[in-house]
């Protein structure tokens, strides 16, 4: 398991790893969008600002036929900041999406992307219905955050080099978001499986009183095989959820 902190450290690590790509022209790339944070509403219009260097600078939120925007919001980052520039292709800046689940579709800033493990981190920033205004939040530092509002968690995959992979599963509790499973495999040095005969490792863990504890590990891919995920079904809500003390 990687923890948020670690994961960013291996991200600007790996800058220097990738191979050096086509300079694209920064000037050409989309950077105006419209959003819709709920069926019926009026677009808002999303302007991204691009510094003379190709790096992306702060989001503009505009209400229609303004000329000022109402919002500013602030890169999550400025050391991870996209150089547009060092870019393979041109990508989509902004997405929506529901990630905190109350209905409302929320904004999702392009900060950092990696080719090379097609890996994308974002800005979050959550509409506040109330202020009608968006907020960031920090504390969603997922790559390549998915909502799935039909049973109310969030999905997060990351690839890294040489095969490692992890995939985790993520629940808002108390106003939190909180990941209740996690599972990939990984064929690093100090893992159980990393031999020659049997050079993966494959594994589950489960939030189980309040912490993340692992709870299956399997050697895998033996004979050259691939290797073969655990089964890690998520743990059951009474097993995460803040306990309610009876009078």
């Amino acid at each position: 398991m990687k923890s948020a902190p670690l994961l960013w450290l291996f991200l600007l690590a790996s800058r220097g790893t990738c191979q050096q790509v086509q300079p694209l022209d920064s000037t050409a790339a989309e950077t105006e969008y419209r959003i819709v944070v709920r069926s019926g509403r009026p677009p808002l219009i999303i302007r991204v600002e691009i510094g003379d260097g190709g790096k992306l600078g702060d989001t503009l939120v505009y209400h229609p036929g303004d000329s000022t925007p109402f919002q500013r919001l602030a890169s999550c980052d400025p050391s991870l900041a996209l150089d547009l520039n060092e870019q393979p292709t041109h990508r989509v800046l902004v997405e929506q999406a529901d990630l905190n689940l109350d209905g409302y579709d929320d904004l999702k800033r392009l900060q950092f992307y990696d080719a090379h493990l097609d890996k994308s981190i974002f800005c979050v920033y959550l509409w506040d219905e109330k202020a009608s205004r968006f907020g960031q939040q920090p504390q969603i530092t997922l790559t390549n955050p998915i909502p799935h509002p039909e049973n109310r968690t969030i999905t997060s995959h990351s690839e890294f080099f040489g095969g490692t992979w992890s995939d985790s599963l993520y629940v808002w509790s108390a106003g939190k978001l909180l990941p209740i499973a996690e599972w990939g495999v990984t064929n690093e040095p100090s893992s159980t499986g990393a031999n020659v005969a049997c050079p993966w490792t494959a594994w589950c863990a489960k939030r189980i009183s309040g912490q993340m504890r692992k709870v299956a590990t399997k050697v895998t891919g033996c004979a050259n095989t691939d290797p073969v995920p655990v089964k890690c079904t998520p743990p059951r809500r009474s097993s995460y959820e803040p306990r309610t003390l009876s009078k």
